[in-house]
């Protein structure tokens, strides 16, 4: 009886508890990303009914996570990414308070009666959900967790619990969330500050592809470029190939059948292919030519447009470096009307049309890294057969 009460019934050694501790705690990793993120967020993919409720319970009985609630608050984050709205972002709260009070942020914007109409549809609304997974049994699978691994475990299990309770917190809220929107590198020229925090994405589950799911959040993979790997996706194409998974949607990021076309309908592409071939370049081009720019003006060079709206001090910084430089007031004001053509033509034929006026501005603009995209653009977009790497590198 002493035995047990300080070793449980399996009596087994530490080092045994901090493997299940990892097992348990990737499981949990596995089942956000795929069930919660791909599946029933973006309807990336379509998961086999016992492969979902496995996830629900497993999610139920280690995070006490509502499907609704975890949906509705990550689809707001999409719509208000980086902005005064965003449930999460390190530039709204600050990366501080997203690492270590990214739980209490999440809960706040869990609780808003307005956040969970607007976002929340289509998710499980049966009997279980309601009552036990998203009712008044929601805390009942974390605290029968505590219970079973105390028993299995003995005193030992109260470590293990604590540990699995916090571990979500520090990789999603806490990793993801904040250092997704902080540090990193970028594969995509996104109207946000999310980055890839690593290109292998495992601890996570893929989710430190961040940027690229920002790029394209339809994608069921997040991997874009050689050298990436997605851990979610191997485990999707597993389950895919055991008939426990449809794959919806994935994006690709180089051209296929139609380049010119392709590059024309995602801005994405077209984006950041000018931030590499004609913003990094002729930065550092004024830079050999005795510039001495600070880390600020770095910083707001590259940020997008759209999150420089509603910062005066931020504006002024901005207009104040371009005005002291010509050439990268030129390449910046490019920029952003490659982003308005976007915005005012909602029909493909109409960006291409705006795309041709920008091209021949472009081409007569005297600044070097911008006259050459524009003419190897123009090649592309009028003989897509010319395609290749050399001719417009999508990598």
């Amino acid at each position: 009886m002493n035995g047990m009460l300080t070793t449980g019934l399996l009596h087994w050694p530490l080092w045994s508890l901090v493997i299940v501790w990892l097992a348990t705690l990737h499981v949990t990793v596995v089942a956000i990303s795929l069930y919660l993120h791909r599946d029933q967020t973006h309807r990336a993919v379509t998961l086999h009914p016992l492969v979902r409720h496995f996830f629900r319970f497993w999610i139920w009985l280690t995070t006490a996570t509502s499907t609704r609630e975890w949906v509705a608050v990550h689809r707001r984050h999409h719509t208000q990414v980086d902005v005064p709205g965003d449930p999460h972002s390190p530039r709204v709260f600050g990366l501080k308070a997203v690492l270590f009070d990214g739980v209490n942020l999440y809960r706040q914007a869990a609780s808003d009666p307005e956040t969970l109409r607007t976002f929340g549809h289509g998710t499980p609304s049966d009997w279980v959900e309601r009552v036990v997974y998203d009712g008044r049994g929601n805390l009942v699978g974390i605290l029968l967790l505590m219970v079973l691994e105390t028993v299995l475990f003995g005193p030992l299990g109260l470590t293990l619990w604590a540990f699995q309770m916090m571990g979500i917190p520090v990789l999603a809220a806490g990793i993801v969330n904040g250092l997704g929107h902080a540090m990193g590198y970028r594969n995509f020229d996104t109207p946000d500050v999310s980055r890839n925090i690593l290109p292998w994405g495992v601890l996570c589950g893929g989710e430190e592809l961040h940027n690229n799911h920002h790029a394209f959040p339809g994608s069921a993979r997040f991997s874009q470029k050689r050298g990436e790997f997605d851990l979610g996706w191997m485990y999707l194409f597993i389950l895919e190939h055991m008939g426990l998974a449809r794959i919806e949607r994935v994006s690709t990021q180089g051209p296929h059948a139609n380049p010119g076309q392709t590059l024309v309908g995602h801005k994405v592409h077209l984006m950041s292919i000018y931030l590499r071939e004609v913003m990094r370049p002729t930065w550092h081009m004024v830079r050999r030519s005795g510039f001495r720019p600070t880390r600020r003006d770095r910083h707001l060079f590259w940020l997008a447009p759209k999150l420089l709206d509603g910062s005066d001090s931020d504006r002024a910084d901005l207009d104040h470096l371009l005005a002291s430089e010509p050439v990268l007031r030129t390449v910046y004001e490019f920029r952003e009307r490659l982003h308005r053509i976007w915005e005012n033509g909602a029909l493909a034929a109409d960006r291409l049309e705006g795309l041709r006026e920008w091209l021949n501005q472009a081409r007569a603009s005297g600044v070097h890294p911008l006259e050459f995209f524009s003419e190897r653009l123009h090649l592309l977009i009028d003989n897509p057969a010319l395609a290749t790497e050399s001719l417009l590198p999508t990598r």
